[in-house]
C-alpha cells in the first residue's frame, strides 16, 4: 500500500509522562517531549460509555508518521489536538522502515 506523503498534515507530540511527588509529598507531574512530527489521522472506531454516572467518549485513533529510529511504546502518549491518546500499539508500517503507525486511545469526559 503507498503512502503519499501530502496527507501527513496534522502536528502531532510524543510524549513520555511522568508523575511522583515532591520533597513535601505532594504529586508533581511533568512531560517530556520525544518526538514531534506531521501525522495522517484517522479514526478507526468510537463509543461512548457511561461509567458510575459519568459519560465517557472512547475513541481509537491511527497515527502513520514518517519512520523515526527513536524508541516509542506504549508507555508513551500521542498529544493530538490538546487531548492525549494512551498508545497501544505500534508498528513498523509493512516492515519498511519508512512510516510507523501509531494506535492510540483517547478516553474522555463528555
Amino acid at each position: 500500500m503507498n503512502v503519499n506523503p501530502g496527507e501527513l498534515s496534522k502536528k502531532i507530540k510524543i510524549v513520555s509522562v511522568t508523575s511522583g511527588v515532591d520533597s513535601d509529598g505532594f504529586p508533581i507531574a511533568g512531560e517530556t517531549i520525544i518526538h514531534e512530527c506531521w501525522a495522517k489521522v484517522g479514526n478507526t472506531s468510537g463509543t461512548e460509555l457511561i461509567k458510575a454516572g459519568a459519560e465517557f467518549v472512547e475513541a481509537n485513533t491511527r497515527f502513520l508518521i514518517r519512520y523515526t529510529s527513536k524508541a516509542i511504546n506504549e508507555d508513551m502518549q500521542v498529544v493530538f489536538n490538546g487531548d492525549y491518546y494512551n498508545i497501544s500499539y505500534v508498528n513498523n508500517y509493512e516492515y519498511s522502515n519508512e512510516y510507523i503507525e501509531i494506535f492510540g486511545t483517547l478516553r474522555k469526559l463528555v
